[in-house]
């Protein structure tokens, strides 16, 4: 069930005028990426789970494998704020993936209610934030957006 239909619309917009997306594979209790509430693009890039990766070299892979397109990476995290802060795994391996790709690629949060805050996370200097949030909740979707980074527009339905 959509919480709110207005924010979902948004973003469903964001998801289907992209032409690839970049997920996780999920560690413990991590949100199954595919599990949200619309259809991913055909064309994904799935973030490798060995943490010694280099993960600006990653960056560079996508970055060029999809060169002039409009995507959209899901990130993971431990915690997410309604504000687009982020504490991640704690290795600081999305913080380095994130600033390496373009900053016009969509960047959404995904995770359970019990993971979410209200209240603004404390950040470290080179924590990476997120533009959109989905929380899920038994069976229900919040989607938040963020507005942490000027980066607009992003993906828009006009676009393309």
């Amino acid at each position: 069930m959509i919480i709110d239909m207005d924010a979902y619309k948004k973003i469903e917009a964001v998801i289907s005028n992209s032409d690839f997306c970049v997920v996780y594979e999920p560690i413990g209790a991590e949100i199954i990426p595919h599990a949200m509430p619309f259809a991913l693009p055909t064309t994904i890039a799935t973030v490798s789970l060995d943490k010694n990766a280099d993960p600006k070299a990653f960056g560079a892979e996508v970055a060029k494998k999809f060169y002039g397109s409009r995507g959209f990476i899901i990130v993971p995290g431990k915690k997410f704020d309604r504000f687009g802060g982020r504490h991640g795994r704690g290795w600081g391996w999305y913080d380095r993936f994130l600033s390496s790709v373009p900053a016009d690629w969509v960047r959404i949060g995904i995770c359970s209610k019990k993971l979410f805050s209200e209240t603004r996370l404390v950040l470290n200097a080179w924590d990476e934030s997120v533009d959109w949030v989905i929380v899920a909740d038994d069976g229900k979707f919040s989607f938040y957006e963020t507005h942490a980074r000027d980066v607009l527009p992003l993906i828009l339905p006009s676009a393309k």
